[in-house]
């Protein structure tokens, strides 16, 4: 059999993960001397050493050499594979030996937990569910902690135990991460129809410091309300545009048209073009009664969007149109 590149490329590499002593990630395939890779963050070490391989795998190939091939994995390990889970293993053995320093498991913790949310927004959710509970018992009090493990139980529809998770987190968290821990507040008290609530909570969000993280976002839509889990989307979401949103599904839920064009021109301000404002703005022209102005701007954003979920969303309010 002629072995290229795409066969070694496709092998059950190990990936190896482990926090470097002057901070980052240090990642290698266990099995090829010196591919090795580094990274600020544990994603990025991963994402490096991938471009290594392949890099590492050509030149031995170019000079006619043999490759060693992966060792044989247990059927049973969830950590081979350089999944995330082994880099929470990582940690959580550094913590056992007092290797890192508080601010420095913060900054693991961080990336771990952001680490989690990209496996929700790829789908992985039992990847995501098994890391989370690996390092939540590392840091019970942390904000991080009580903030994903808050926006993966709204995504399991657990929104009492959410509520607990996200107010715990607003009592421990930074200004940078107070506005996200609110919007997603207001989203869950959307979910839950308690609207005034609601109200505190999403222009509590819009006080705090804007940044983009993975938010949860909803519509309203000819009297029903929308879901829509940004995380899922190929990327990062604003805070104030989240915010904004929500603002503009919980006017029209309360059947306030005029306060949600308000806040919709706000909106479109701040970033006309922006897929979540145009589908907002579609849902307030269908309840101002302008069905060809709600049909334009959606059809418009469904021409933007990229996830097959969020199309199918579009496609059906356009149906109402």
């Amino acid at each position: 059999m002629n072995k290229t590149l795409d066969y070694y490329l496709h092998l059950p590499y190990t990936r190896e993960l482990t926090p470097a002593s002057r901070g980052g990630w240090v990642a290698r395939i266990k099995e090829l001397p010196d591919c090795t890779s580094q990274g600020d963050s544990a994603e990025e070490a991963l994402q490096n050493v991938e471009t290594a391989l392949g890099a590492w795998i050509k030149a031995r190939l170019a000079d006619g050499l043999t490759l060693p091939e992966p060792f044989e994995a247990r059927a049973d390990d969830q950590d081979n594979a350089g999944q995330p889970l082994q880099a929470a293993a990582l940690v959580r053995q550094a913590v056992e030996e007092g290797l890192l320093s508080d601010e420095q498991l913060r900054q693991q913790l961080h990336q771990l937990a952001h680490l989690a949310i990209d496996s929700y927004r790829k789908g992985d959710m039992a990847q995501a569910k098994a890391l989370f509970d690996r390092l939540l018992p590392l840091f019970p009090h942390a904000p991080e902690g009580a903030t994903t493990t808050g926006g993966r139980l709204i995504c399991e529809g657990k929104l009492e135990q959410a509520e607990v998770s996200l107010l715990r987190a607003l009592d421990e968290a930074d200004g940078d991460q107070r506005g996200g821990l609110y919007n997603d507040l207001g989203y869950l008290y959307l979910q839950q129809g308690r609207l005034n609530q609601a109200d505190w909570a999403l222009s509590a969000a819009l006080l705090q410091e804007d940044g983009k993280a993975f938010l949860h976002v909803a519509f309203w839509v000819n009297g029903v309300l929308f879901p829509a889990h940004s995380h899922q989307l190929p990327r990062a979401c604003s805070i104030s545009l989240a915010a904004f949103t929500n603002q503009t599904a919980l006017r029209l839920a309360q059947n306030d048209v005029r306060r949600a064009v308000e806040v919709l021109k706000t909106m479109q301000v701040y970033e006309q073009e922006d897929l979540l404002t145009l589908q907002a703005w579609g849902c307030v022209a269908l309840a101002q009664g302008n069905r060809a102005k709600a049909r334009e701007v959606w059809n418009h954003a469904l021409r933007q969007a990229q996830d097959p979920r969020e199309q199918r969303r579009i496609l059906a309010w356009l149906e109402l149109v």
